[in-house]
């Protein structure tokens, strides 16, 4: 996906290049807007005195006055209905130790669908967050630790959890806890006013079937690493402050902060579940990775990463690297994705608030069923691609074809790179045309940009720059969508135009195209999705299907359907078939109607209103919108009107009455 990214923002730039050129000789250029399984040890460091002093503040609140007798006695009252006065983000009552009142949202009715789309499970195990009394009671402080009983083991700062049980820990540890419980052991442990910090991986789990974290209410837990790691030889693991090569569980209702200093936050190797807990990353890295898949079923989440902020990493088995939200109210900042998935990205409730991002959310396959999503990101909102791609085009040709390239554009990338085949730009005899003048050289043998009368083509109807049989209008792109069936159309689409697309007869337009990929599609059937990005905002390398819920796009520059910087953009099919979906775009132009199955109102008069309503006839609000860019036009379409009924457009209080139609009814 990054890859695809890549050549992505290469193609717009080497485009925008070109048609600078071309236009302005034209007069007509305008601006653009804007291990082993114990890997050596090194001792803890200290923590820095603000890491410090925030630590200790919340120990103290935390866990002054606290005992493992007091610990188990507000367990007790819980369990026997006496919550006391908090009774905010409590569990639902239940049977102790019993899954079977706890309501578990099915991913799919049919797991064995052809789709493949995977299914979170929760056993017992995973939701049980009860505290026994034969609990193994650990006091740390310092480095050193205090406890009883059997499968435990203190040794140069690490303590070692080396079989399978409960365990309840409390107290300051400046060293690392290893958990090295062999391969079928399942380990729980009952976090309970922790502070941990060491050099490297404070909690490291290397050998377990499974191992459960259990925040304990009203108890404050924060894990924390140094910013450089020492490896031993040939070592690059582990690289999180919380690391598990196996199978990882959060649960609780407590509190629990990590600071990754040196790379990640909190890392599992297999399948990471959060199941509930106010948890809190910061990450110069990812903040919170499962490599074979992420799930969120509840809890308060709040991340801040330098690189992506929630991900699921494999991206070498079909079956893995996915995630899924089932509930949740999750807040993310990120230097790059929000939330990634390799293969499936599926949301069917929860609260994700995404403040700062590059891309928001991506992955192969998109789908969202419910919640509430909002996305600010500073290139695509929603980005769904397989991660690769062997069309990179080329430069077609038409009247330019003994420079750019001849009839049929092309180019195929072998190995996901831009090195063309055998490093070498001259295209094989009759299919992609000419030479490229001398290496380097964009400057076209006559150095004249300026097209005869007739001869190039223009901005042509359906292939990139040319395509018709001359002149330079610019409609919007791909309106007729009888012969280019992509979208990048500015760019040539699918290789289409009339003239073969591009500059004049061949050109440009088959160059830049891109197929559709099999498997990549993003669908809206439920929810609602607040998206605002800075080059797309629904950007797919499939298809782009919404049945249901409600879609807000906010992209004041941005044209609704097609090229450059669009509010959707897809390779392949567009479709509206249910659902409200509204645009505050740069234009209201009809180059979306094809997409539409429901009527739809366009406004271009919104004069700077910041809220826009659209009510029945009788003043009833079905659907109320941010203008949150201040854009001056928006283009609402929603299954919650008829043709031929009237409705309302409120704009801050001015009422435009209209009669809706079958297609777009325009208004001021």
């Amino acid at each position: 996906m990054k890859q695809m990214k890549r050549m992505k923002e290469t193609r717009k730039k080497i485009a925008l290049l070109l048609s600078g050129l071309l236009l302005t000789s034209c007069g007509l250029l305008r601006p653009v807007d804007t291990v082993e399984d114990t890997p050596a040890h090194t001792e803890a460091t200290v923590q820095n005195a603000d890491t410090a002093a925030v630590q200790t503040e919340q120990n103290e609140q935390s866990s002054a006055a606290l005992t493992f007798d007091s610990i188990l006695a507000n367990y007790e009252a819980r369990q026997n209905g006496n919550r006391g006065e908090n009774t905010e983000n409590k569990p639902e009552e239940k049977e102790q130790n019993s899954s079977s009142q706890i309501s578990v949202t099915p991913v799919s009715a049919d797991t064995t669908d052809t789709s493949g789309r995977p299914q979170t499970s929760y056993s017992k195990y995973d939701l049980d967050d009860a505290i026994p009394a034969d609990a193994v009671r650990v006091t740390l402080g310092g480095t050193s630790a205090d406890f009883a009983g059997s499968g435990l083991s203190l040794d140069g700062g690490v303590l070692t959890i080396q079989k399978e049980g409960v365990y309840l820990l409390t107290g300051d540890f400046a060293g690392q806890i290893l958990v090295n419980a062999g391969e079928e052991a399942h380990v729980r442990l009952i976090l309970a006013g922790v502070t941990l910090h060491d050099a490297m991986a404070p909690l490291y789990i290397v050998s377990a079937d499974k191992v459960v974290l259990t925040l304990a209410e009203g108890t404050e837990n924060t894990v924390s690493d140094s910013a450089s790691y020492v490896f031993a030889d040939g070592e690059d693991e582990p690289d999180a402050a919380i690391f598990s090569k196996e199978d990882l569980t959060i649960n609780g209702t407590g509190s629990l902060t990590v600071t990754g200093n040196y790379q990640d936050g909190i890392v599992s190797k297999d399948d990471l579940k959060i199941v509930n807990g106010t948890i809190r990353v910061s990450a110069v890295h990812n903040g919170i990775k499962g490599k074979d898949s992420l799930s969120v079923r509840g809890g308060v989440i709040a991340v801040t990463a330098g690189n992506d902020a929630m991900k699921a990493s494999n991206d070498s088995e079909e079956t893995r690297g996915w995630v899924i939200f089932e509930g949740g109210d999750t807040a993310i900042s990120a230097g790059d994705d929000a939330i990634h998935a390799e293969t499936w990205l599926l949301v069917y409730g929860g609260k994700i608030d995404v403040t700062k991002s590059y891309e928001g959310l991506e992955a192969m396959k998109i789908e969202v069923y419910g919640g509430d999503i909002a996305v600010v990101s500073s290139d695509d909102a929603i980005n769904a691609a397989s991660g690769s791609s062997d069309n990179f085009g080329g430069f077609g040709g038409g009247n330019f074809g003994r420079w750019f390239g001849g009839q049929q554009g092309g180019m195929n990338v072998p190995d996901e790179n831009m090195t063309p085949p055998e490093g070498d730009m001259t295209p094989p005899d009759g299919n992609f045309g000419g030479t490229m003048p001398g290496a380097g050289d964009m400057t076209p043998p006559s150095g004249d940009m300026t097209p005869p009368d007739g001869n190039y083509g223009g901005f042509g109807d359906f292939g990139g720059f040319g395509g018709g049989q001359g002149g330079f209008s610019m409609p919007t792109p791909n309106t007729s969508g009888t012969e280019s069936e992509g979208t990048d159309t500015l760019f040539g689409g699918r290789g289409g135009g009339r003239g073969n697309g591009g500059f004049g007869g061949g050109g440009f337009g088959g160059g830049f195209g891109e197929e559709p990929e099999d498997g990549v599609w993003i669908l809206i059937a439920g929810g609602t999705i607040r998206a605002q990005g800075g080059n797309d905002i629904l950007d797919t390398n499939g298809t782009f299907t919404q049945t249901g819920g409600t879609v807000i796009t906010l992209g004041a520059n941005m044209s609704i359907y097609g090229e450059p910087d669009a509010i959707i953009d897809t390779n392949g099919s567009a479709e509206i078939t249910g659902g409200t979906f509204a645009a505050f775009c740069r234009s209201t132009g009809l180059s979306f109607t094809g997409i539409l199955s429901s009527p739809a109102v366009a406004c271009s008069s919104l004069n700077g209103a910041g809220t826009v309503t659209l009510t029945d006839a009788g003043g009833n609000a079905l659907v109320s919108f941010a203008n949150g860019t201040r854009a001056q036009n928006v283009v609402i379409t929603s299954d919650q009107m008829t043709a031929g009924q009237d409705y309302l457009l409120i704009l801050d209080g001015r009422t435009i009455a209209f009669t809706a139609e079958s297609g777009v009814q325009t208004v001021r």
